[in-house]
């Protein structure tokens, strides 16, 4: 027998991390750029049945005629029927509207807390 046969096989130096891990460290980034990306919203607007309902970054609405006009004097190049049909149904962003919201950026007890909590909780 030779001395290559002998040998146990060794285990290589690295090896992917655990779910846990990989799941911690994404969860860490992601608090960090609360501190980094500037906090802001679009207004909305949503398809009411026989109205445009916009709601704005304050919270305050307000309604528009269900019209193709309406959707072009707010620059979303999409067809009325494809929100009388439902195949848009959820709230779609109006473009040029971004508006800056005040931040919440997650601190280091905080952010533990919740990365404890979710771990633990079934």
């Amino acid at each position: 027998m030779s001395d290559t046969e002998t040998q146990a096989p060794t285990k290589k130096g690295l090896s992917f991390p655990s779910a846990y891990t990989v799941l911690f460290a994404v969860a860490a980034i992601v608090a960090l750029l609360t501190w980094v990306v500037d906090a802001g919203v679009y207004n909305k607007l949503s398809y009411q049945g026989d109205k445009f309902e916009i709601t704005y970054a304050d919270g305050t609405t307000s309604d528009l005629p269900a019209t193709q006009d309406s959707l072009d004097s707010v620059g979303i190049k999409a067809d009325l029927e494809k929100f009388v049909n439902g195949d848009i149904y959820k709230p779609v962003g109006i473009p040029n509207s971004y508006t800056a919201v005040d931040p919440n950026p997650q601190g280091s007890w905080i952010y533990s807390k919740r990365l404890f909590k979710g771990c633990i909780s079934r």
